[in-house]
C-alpha cells in the first residue's frame, strides 16, 4: 500500500448547536452570558459583538464563541494543541444555558467535528487521496476538462445516535494562498427523550453533553484507524461545524 504524508494544520474548534423553536437572538448579550453565569465574569471579549435582528454572536479571548438566530444558539471553542477532550469548556457552558433558560422548546442537539487534512506534495494530493486512497480509480473520473470533484456522505448508526460523516476535496484559506485540503465533516444528532417533562428533557440533553468527549474521540477514532490508515500523520485535527 503506498504511504501518504500529510500535515494537519494546528487547529483545533468544536462546536455544539442547540436547536429551539421560537429562538429570540436578542437576548444573546455579554451582560447575559456573564451575568447569569453562563460564562465566567473575567473572560474577555475578543471584539465587538455582531447584533441584528435576525442574527448575534459574541466572541472571547480564550476562543469562545457563542452565537444566535431564530433557530439554534451555537457555542463554538478553540483548542489548545494537545488539549485532552475532558478539558472542553463548552459541554459546561451549554449546560449553564439549558439550566439557565430551561423553559425554551429545546428539540436537538448536534455535536460537530470537522478535521482537515493538508499534504505536503501540494500537486494535487489531496485529490489523489480521494481518487487513489478512497476511491479506485474508474473511468467516470475521467469525464469532463479538469480534474472530477468528488465528495463522499457516510451515515452511522450508532447506538446512542446517528454520525454523518462527509469528506470532499476543498480549498482552505491561509494568509498569502491557498492549500488544497481534505475535509472530514461530522455531525453527531441528538434529539432529547420524548418526555412531558422538563426536566427528563433536560436530563437528557446533559447527559449527552457529558458524553461528548467520548463522541469526539470515536470520531477520531474512526478516521484514524479506517480512512487514515497508512498515512503519516504529524500534528493534530480541527474540529468545528454548525449543523445539527
Amino acid at each position: 500500500m503506498e504511504e501518504y504524508t500529510f500535515e494537519e494544520l494546528d487547529l483545533q474548534d468544536i462546536s455544539i448547536v442547540l436547536a429551539i423553536s421560537n429562538n429570540n437572538p436578542a437576548i444573546l448579550t455579554p451582560n447575559f452570558l456573564q451575568g447569569s453565569g453562563i460564562v465566567p465574569t473575567d473572560w474577555k471579549l475578543v471584539g465587538p459583538p455582531t447584533f441584528s435582528p435576525a442574527f448575534t454572536q459574541v466572541g472571547f479571548d480564550n476562543g469562545i464563541t457563542v452565537s444566535a438566530n431564530y433557530q439554534t444558539v451555537i457555542f463554538g471553542e478553540r483548542l489548545a494543541q494537545d488539549q485532552p477532550l475532558e478539558a472542553l469548556k463548552t459541554p459546561q457552558i451549554v449546560s449553564q444555558y439549558l439550566t439557565t433558560l430551561p423553559h425554551l422548546d429545546y428539540h436537538a442537539i448536534g455535536i460537530n467535528p470537522i478535521r482537515f487534512i493538508t499534504f505536503e506534495n501540494r500537486s494535487l494530493t489531496a485529490h489523489q487521496y480521494m481518487t487513489e486512497k478512497l476511491l479506485n480509480q474508474a473511468v467516470w473520473q475521467k469525464n469532463g476538462i479538469t480534474p472530477t470533484q468528488i465528495a463522499l456522505n457516510v451515515s452511522y448508526t450508532l447506538e446512542r445516535s446517528q454520525l454523518q460523516l462527509i469528506i470532499k476535496e476543498v480549498q482552505l484559506q491561509l494568509p498569502g494562498r491557498e492549500v488544497p485540503a481534505v475535509m472530514f465533516g461530522g455531525n453527531f444528532h441528538y434529539a432529547p427523550c420524548h418526555s412531558d417533562s422538563e426536566e427528563e428533557r433536560l436530563h437528557s440533553f446533559k447527559q449527552i453533553l457529558a458524553d461528548c468527549p467520548a463522541d469526539l474521540r470515536l470520531y477520531h477514532n474512526l478516521l484514524d484507524q479506517q480512512f487514515l490508515v497508512g498515512i503519516t500523520s504529524k500534528s493534530i485535527s480541527t474540529v468545528s461545524l454548525t449543523t445539527v
